[in-house]
C-alpha cells in the first residue's frame, strides 16, 4: 500500500478529522477512526501527524518516532 501524509494546521480549536479506510479491490476490509481532535486551548500549529496504511492495520507516527500499531482491518 501507498504511504499518504496528512500535516495539519488547526486554526480552529475544535477541529476533528474522521478517516475511512477501505482495503482490497473489492473494499471488504475497513477502518474507521478519528485521526486528529484539535483540543482545548494547547496549540497545534505545526503538528506532523502521518498515517501509514499497511497489510496488517493502520500506524501512527508523529515524524521522528518509530510508526506505532492503531487499528486493525475489519
Amino acid at each position: 500500500m501507498n504511504k499518504t501524509q496528512y500535516i495539519s494546521q488547526t486554526l480552529l480549536v475544535r477541529t476533528t478529522i474522521d478517516c475511512n479506510l477501505v482495503k482490497g479491490s473489492t473494499f471488504v476490509h475497513h477502518s474507521y477512526f478519528r485521526a486528529y481532535e484539535g483540543g482545548g486551548f494547547i496549540s497545534h500549529y505545526g503538528k506532523q501527524v502521518f498515517w501509514d496504511a499497511r497489510e496488517d492495520g493502520v500506524y501512527l507516527s508523529h515524524g521522528k518516532d518509530t510508526p506505532k500499531y492503531m487499528y486493525k482491518w475489519i
